[in-house]
């Protein structure tokens, strides 16, 4: 395979800089291949760490209209960086020999739905709903002229909708202070599942949890019922609860020492429709993390 490293916008491939060429098996290259299917469509892409810096990129693809043709012998723009995350840059990746492209129809998305639009990759959009959205990433919305991406803009533009984002301003400011804070719970659990030595940091990342980050959550909770409004729901407790919930199913009892936190987890999951639909006879824990994760 050979790469195109360059230093201008990711979306142009006519600057190059370096190119660097590595065998399939060369020493100290380590590869993590990331696919998954959906309605019968691969979505596939990779990383590689060679020489200290990591390249990742999903497969190349073309779309004129519902049709689709994924070429898995080379990339869509990438990025690469060191092993600290630092020393950012693009390139595009290519395969020394040639694969047969595959060929996919696909249905049209329906409103409101997440779904991933082509063969190869998982995060991009097709062209179609790039050029409305104008963002090319997932996951998506869709609410008849409103389009938008970004998890946290759709929660809280669904949040709007339904008055879940508070009733006053102490109350909006404190509901828009959790969500940045159970995006940043999530960033350090996804850090730690999707680490390949996630066994052994798994007892330092609990260990700091339940000296710093449990115990301001249980602090900032307090006597309220929900994290915002003292006696309503808001659009933060959602997240707060599924990362909590999360982290049980990691290490069970790990609220033990937190009365709070624990009454809270128990009061959201006996909300009356939420304990209709863990109740019902049709609901199947799923996994939290993707099948590359090494906690599902």
């Amino acid at each position: 395979m050979t790469m195109h490293v360059f230093s201008t916008h990711c979306s142009q491939y006519n600057i190059y800089v370096a190119y660097v060429t590595i065998a399939r098996r060369s020493p100290g290259l380590d590869k993590q291949t990331l696919s998954s299917r959906d309605n019968g469509v691969t979505i596939s892409g990779f990383e590689v760490v060679i020489r200290n810096r990591k390249y990742f990129a999903f497969s190349m693809y073309k779309q004129d209209g519902k049709n689709v043709t994924s070429f898995c012998d080379q990339t869509l723009n990438g990025w690469s960086h060191d092993t600290s995350d630092r020393n950012w840059a693009c390139y595009s990746g290519k395969k020394m020999e040639q694969l047969k492209p595959k060929y996919h129809t696909i249905l049209p998305p329906k409103p409101l739905i997440i779904k991933d639009l082509h063969q190869c990759s998982g995060t991009r959009l097709g062209q179609s709903y790039s050029s409305v959205v104008g963002l090319d990433w997932l996951p998506y919305y869709m609410d008849d002229d409103v389009k938008m991406t970004q998890s946290n803009t759709i929660v809280r533009y669904i949040a709007g909708k339904y008055d879940l984002l508070g009733k006053t301003k102490e109350e909006k400011v404190k509901c828009d202070l959790m969500l940045e804070n159970a995006m940043d719970f999530r960033n350090g659990t996804v850090r730690l599942c999707y680490n390949p030595d996630y066994d052994n940091l798994k007892d330092a990342y609990f260990e700091r949890l339940m000296k710093v980050v449990f115990p301001g959550f249980e602090k900032f909770l307090g006597d309220k019922s929900w994290f915002a409004h003292g006696e309503e729901v808001t659009a933060c407790d959602f997240p707060m609860y599924e990362l909590l919930d999360q982290h049980l199913l990691m290490k069970p009892g790990c609220l033990d020492e937190f009365p709070k936190l624990t009454a809270f987890h128990k009061r959201f999951a006996e909300l009356p429709k939420i304990k209709a639909y863990l109740e019902n006879p049709s609901y199947k824990p799923m996994p939290v993390n993707n099948k590359v994760a090494k906690f599902r």
